[in-house]
C-alpha cells in the first residue's frame, strides 16, 4: 500500500510531518525516548528512507542487489549512569579528554549524546572505559 493511500486523521498526518521534519540526531534521541518510556523500540534511518523515496520500483526481469554502505561514523550516547558512581563516570570522562566544564553537564539528564561522528574503535573504546565506570552506553 502506497503511502498517499492511507487514511489517518489530521493529528496523525500532523504528528508524521513533526517527526519528518526531525533531524538524524533528534530522531536518535526520539527513538531513545519511546524505548524508554513505553518499551518499543522504533528506528530511523536517513539512508532507508531516501532509499525508499528516491529509487524507482524494480521491473520485472530487474536484479534487484541492494547495496548497502557500511556504517564509518558512529555517536555515543550515555542512557544512565549507575546511582553512586557519577564520580567513576566523570574520572572516565577526563580520562577521555572531556572538559571539565562538560563532565557535569555530561553526567546527569539522561539519555545525552557523549561523542559524535567518531570511528567504530574510538566508540568502543570510550564505551568500554565507561561501562567500567557503570555507566549505560550505546553506540548508534
Amino acid at each position: 500500500m502506497h503511502i498517499s493511500a492511507v487514511k489517518a486523521p489530521k493529528k496523525i498526518k500532523k504528528l508524521g510531518s513533526e517527526i519528518l521534519s526531525l533531524t538524524l540526531k533528534e530522531s536518535r534521541i526520539l527513538a531513545d525516548y519511546v524505548q524508554d518510556k513505553f518499551g518499543v523500540s522504533i528506528l530511523f534511518s536517513a539512508t532507508a528512507a531516501a532509499a525508499a523515496v528516491f529509487s524507482p520500483p524494480p521491473e520485472d526481469g530487474d536484479d534487484v542487489t541492494a547495496t548497502v554502505e557500511e556504517q564509518t561514523k558512529f555517536d555515543m550516547v550515555i542512557n544512565d549512569v549507575a546511582i553512586g558512581h557519577r564520580i567513576e563516570v566523570a574520572k572516565a570522562m577526563r580520562a577521555l579528554s572531556v572538559p571539565l566544564s562538560q563532565v557535569t553537564e555530561l553526567t546527569k539528564d539522561f539519555p545525552k549524546i557523549f561523542m559524535e561522528g567518531v570511528t567504530k574503535d574510538e566508540a568502543e573504546e570510550a564505551k568500554r572505559q565507561l561501562e567500567e565506570a557503570d555507566a549505560t552506553v550505546s553506540i548508534v
